[in-house]
């Protein structure tokens, strides 16, 4: 139920709950239409609008269920008031009933009275038909007219039948008024969920957005503390290439400061601050060290990736993979594979550093780059990483459509 949830915008929970509450009256209020007109041939509005009462009744009984009892009762686990108070509503309607049908329009009566009157009419004449030669009538020269005799059995029956269909009618009232309550709690409990459902996703939602957002405040002072001990070193080398140094930072600070706020940026962007920040960390580099990167992303240059990724990884390349006492190698490569996937590859040498001379962070960054993946990319990525013959690696892959 969550994935439908979920799989339905706002505007379209919207649409839902406005036809549930126009759709079904609208049918209800047509019907005595549909009805009246097969009966007499045509639409009698004066009739349809006497038995409006009818529709009437229901509306107020859902809605009184819909917008108070349900809510003050049945939500507070109060189900003896709720009952309760729906018994008084039908009493009151139904009084209503009695007094519209029997004092108000008594010329008009309802539907099951005229039922009732027919049937009288229709036994009344068969039993006259019955007897035949033998009716019971008198006629005479002082009395013009035919008087039939009063049939005793005939008018028990009608009696009888009389009562009968008026419990029925009564019976079927009170059906139908706690089928439309029943209804009424459906509806209502159905949309809390729904309104619930929608305020707990919302709040869920800021919080991995305000979880996202520390994540990448603690990365951001990671990348500049590792940043600023490479021209530390290079300082000691060569001051022209620190100062080079310096100017590719202030490029770099510019893509952190101003789109690491933003929740995606295109790929390409990612991949030209990765050269940036690959051409810096060389600069203090042997010849002993081989670095080997390709970068491939012209499937889809614009597609939108999370800002800063990748450079954890790259990061631990520079900080474990290099030595300048033996030859060491970083082979990064980074590609789409096609419109929504990237591809991301390093492998590096690997001399794990001591504690006593690692001056570059505090190893925070694979940790949040792994928790932001699991935030922003849930069942959309695979990442695999370790040390393997003295090697460090480290795959990633990102399905960018399924996120």
């Amino acid at each position: 139920m969550n994935n439908v949830i979920g799989s339905l915008s706002k505007r379209q929970i919207k649409i839902i709950k406005i036809l549930g509450h126009t759709v079904p009256w609208i049918i209800l209020l047509i019907m005595p239409l549909i009805v009246f007109g097969r009966e007499e041939g045509d639409a009698p509005w004066g009739q349809y609008i006497k038995q409006l009462i009818t529709p009437v009744s229901f509306f107020v009984i859902f809605y009184l269920n819909f917008l108070y009892f349900v809510e003050k009762y049945i939500f507070k686990n109060n189900i003896k008031k709720f009952f309760l108070a729906n018994l008084a509503t039908y009493a009151i309607i139904s009084a209503l009933h009695f007094l519209w049908f029997r004092v108000i329009i008594p010329d008009t009566p309802p539907p099951t009275v005229k039922l009732i009157e027919k049937v009288e009419e229709l036994q009344q004449e068969i039993a006259v038909l019955k007897r035949g030669d033998d009716a019971p009538f008198m006629a005479n020269d002082h009395q013009s007219e035919i008087t039939v005799k009063p049939i005793s059995k005939t008018e028990s029956k009608a009696h009888k039948a009389r009562m009968k269909l008026r419990w029925w009618h009564i019976f079927t009232d009170i059906f139908t008024f706690i089928l439309i309550t029943g209804i009424a709690v459906a509806f209502k409990s159905t949309i809390s969920w729904f309104e619930n459902e929608e305020k707990r996703q919302e709040e869920e939602k800021q919080k991995v957005e305000a979880e996202l957002k520390n994540l990448k405040s603690q990365i951001n002072p990671h990348f500049l503390f590792n940043t600023l001990n490479n021209i530390y070193a290079l300082i000691a080398i060569s001051q022209d290439k620190a100062q080079e140094a310096v100017m590719s930072l202030s490029q770099m600070l510019r893509y952190v400061l101003y789109d690491d706020d933003k929740m995606f940026v295109p790929i390409q962007k990612e991949v030209d601050f990765i050269n940036n920040y690959i051409s810096l960390m060389k600069l203090r580099l042997t010849k002993q060290v081989e670095v080997n990167v390709v970068t491939n992303v012209d499937k889809n240059p614009e597609m939108p990736i999370a800002p800063l990724l990748f450079i954890s990884f790259i990061e631990n390349a520079f900080k474990h993979g290099v030595t300048n006492n033996q030859p060491s190698h970083i082979h990064f490569s980074i590609e789409t594979i096609d419109a929504n996937t990237v591809r991301c590859e390093l492998r590096n040498s690997y001399f794990p550093k001591s504690e006593e001379h690692d001056k570059s962070g505090s190893g925070i960054g694979i940790e949040n780059t792994k928790r932001r993946l699991q935030l922003i990319y849930p069942n959309a990525h695979t990442l695999d990483y370790g040390v393997k013959d003295n090697e460090y690696y480290s795959l990633l892959i990102i399905n960018t459509k399924q996120s």
